[in-house]
């Protein structure tokens, strides 16, 4: 796990779930060490649960607001405050639940 040092964007009220920004407004390749350039908005209310699931790439997982925790299938459990942020291996089973309402950005 690491942390973003300013972490200014958040969603508005009006902002979707699967909402995408630029790549490079968000987070420095560097960081990231993903370069494909995709990343989506994700929300997740207090005490729901984003489903376990693969990619097939690796991601990067950022906490906006909020608070969220991270699992995958070796045991590894992360929770994340904003500015937070989870690498997320490839073909390795995770969910991320959330503690609080929270909104994160997803990064491939």
């Amino acid at each position: 796990m690491g942390r973003i040092s300013s972490c200014p964007l958040a969603f508005s009220e009006k902002s979707t779930s699967s909402e995408a920004f630029a790549f490079e407004d968000l987070i420095p390749s560097t960081i990231a060490g993903i370069n494909s350039g995709e990343v989506r908005g994700k929300r997740i209310k207090k005490n729901k649960q984003l489903k376990e699931h693969l990619t097939p790439i690796p991601a990067l997982l950022v906490c906006i607001a909020g608070k969220a925790e991270f699992n995958n299938v070796k045991e590894e459990r992360q929770t994340l405050l904003p500015g937070d942020y989870v690498h997320i291996e490839p073909n390795v089973m995770h969910w991320v639940d959330g503690l609080e309402d929270s909104q994160l950005i997803l990064v491939k």
